[in-house]
């Protein structure tokens, strides 16, 4: 819904309460930086946690405002002769059902020294690696899902995720 007087969008109105874009969009990137620390077990400041509630709570109720005489998107139809083949359907990775398939994408993932464990209907591998072998691998190779333990064992997590499109697996 737009303001009559201003021309605006409620959530227009939110978003020029930052000072500029970059403000705006630093806010989301450190909110999703302490949701993925927070998933990893880390305990966040209350201060964090009450801003972030402030804030989507605010984006919530700009985007309710905003819906509430919005017209119902058209449904899309696709014509007979287009041809979709091309469009690869979204799918989520298969879930990992054995330690050999951890230990296959470790492998293909070139990640050694580890041990595959079952924690929680979920495969993870425990490794010896240090900060320095997690920031390396990361900037050589790719993405890791995992944390530190307190013991300081670095745990991988969500294998399911760094299968790419190994279907053989």
């Amino acid at each position: 819904m737009q303001n009559p007087q201003t021309n605006t969008t409620a959530i227009q109105q939110v978003i020029e309460t930052f000072g500029s874009e970059a403000e705006l969009l630093e806010l989301f990137d450190n909110l999703l930086h302490r949701m993925t620390l927070a998933y990893a077990g880390n305990p966040q400041p209350n201060y964090f946690l009450v801003g972030d509630y402030d804030f989507l709570h605010q984006l919530r109720q700009a985007i309710k405002q905003d819906l509430q005489n919005a017209c119902p998107a058209p449904h899309y139809r696709a014509l007979p002769t287009e041809d979709h083949s091309h469009i690869r359907p979204l799918t989520r990775p298969k879930p990992i059902t054995s330690i050999e398939q951890a230990i296959a994408i470790a492998e293909a993932k070139g990640i050694t020294d580890f041990r595959a464990v079952k924690l929680q209907n979920e495969y993870a591998l425990f490794t010896n690696w240090t900060q320095q072998d997690v920031k390396a691998y990361q900037e050589s190779v790719g993405k890791l899902w995992g944390n530190f333990s307190d013991e300081g064992v670095f745990i991988i997590r969500f294998l399911h995720l760094m299968q790419d499109n190994q279907e053989n697996l």
